[in-house]
């Protein structure tokens, strides 16, 4: 065999090994995504701190306590527990040295069902050293995989930090009408107690208005109404959220069944939101009917709803 021969030969070699090199490279390197073909109605989440059960209820998530849940992290819940970005498959073995090496001797479980039936379970071992990434193995088989994403993070959430403590938050210009009525007992008509009321309205054109008083029980001349203190005084209601949800509503319902403290009625997008304020001790108990599920609001809200109607007033 010529020199020539050989060179070429060498060459040809070596060309072919490049290029076995980069197939094996680019397999390994491929990403392979998996997606459930149903979406998530209920995820169970058994982390290191607690066992989460969250339900979706129409379009909105909710403890099993129908306490209220923060929609846009509870999606992005149910979308990491259905559709995974594998990396590797880093192991296919089950053996006791391989559970220990990627932490599924303690791991989280997270199970996603539609209608009562399981359509995927994460089972999230350690953190791999890549911050951004996981170890997972899927419905209980054996194979382990990487897995894009900080599982362990999302995953370690408590039920608390899922809340969603918002009340409401109103639009300033989509509201059109409140009424403020105020109850104070009598020494007279201990169980009938004395109601004070307002109902102001938006008057004018949406780009320039101004606020009316539409009927009172009180004594003051209408044409004296202070409409920029009136809207001084909406803009700081114009967001509400509760400092606790209360879950013994056995314990309360003797108090909400009677008659509030305030009770607050602002027209707003062509509904009623209806908040009854009730004073408990050292509680204040708040119902609103954005939620309807009793909860606690703090000391400073309370000032914000027991206005003097002689405020508003020139």
């Amino acid at each position: 065999m010529t020199k020539r021969k050989i060179i070429l030969l060498s060459i040809n070699i070596l060309l072919i090994l490049i290029i076995i090199g980069q197939n094996i490279f680019s397999s390994k390197g491929k990403i392979k995504e998996i997606t459930t073909k149903e979406n998530p109605t209920k995820i169970i989440i058994e982390n290191h701190s607690e066992k989460i059960t969250i339900l979706k209820n129409n379009n909105t998530w909710e403890l099993e306590n129908n306490l209220p849940l923060q929609n846009d992290l509870c999606n992005y819940i149910a979308k990491t527990s259905t559709s995974l970005k594998i990396i590797d498959t880093v192991s296919k073995t089950n053996s006791e040295e391989e559970i220990k090496k990627y932490g599924f001797d303690n791991p989280i479980v997270v199970t996603a069902l539609s209608d009562n039936k399981i359509i995927q379970q994460l089972i999230i071992g350690k953190p791999a050293s890549n911050n951004n990434q996981s170890y997972v193995k899927l419905n209980n088989k054996k194979e382990i995989y990487l897995v894009s994403g900080n599982l362990n993070s999302l995953f370690e959430i408590t039920s608390k930090e899922l809340l969603d403590m918002t009340l409401y938050s109103l639009d300033i210009n989509k509201i059109y009408k409140i009424e403020i009525s105020k109850f104070e007992k009598s020494n007279k008509t201990q169980n009938e107690p004395l109601e004070k009321n307002i109902t102001i309205e938006k008057s004018g054109e949406i780009s320039n208005y101004d606020w009316k008083i539409i009927s009172s029980t009180e004594k003051f001349n209408y044409e004296n109404f202070n409409s920029q203190k009136f809207q001084d005084w909406l803009n700081n209601i114009l967001e509400l959220s509760t400092e606790k949800w209360i879950d013994d509503f056995n314990s309360i319902e003797p108090i909400i069944n009677g008659t509030p403290e305030i009770k607050i009625v602002i027209g707003s997008g062509g509904k009623d939101i209806i908040i009854n304020l009730y004073k408990n001790n050292d509680n204040i108990i708040c119902l609103c009917s954005e939620n309807e599920h009793p909860c606690l609001i703090s000391e400073i809200d309370w000032n914000k709803f027991n206005i003097n109607f002689n405020e508003f007033i020139k």
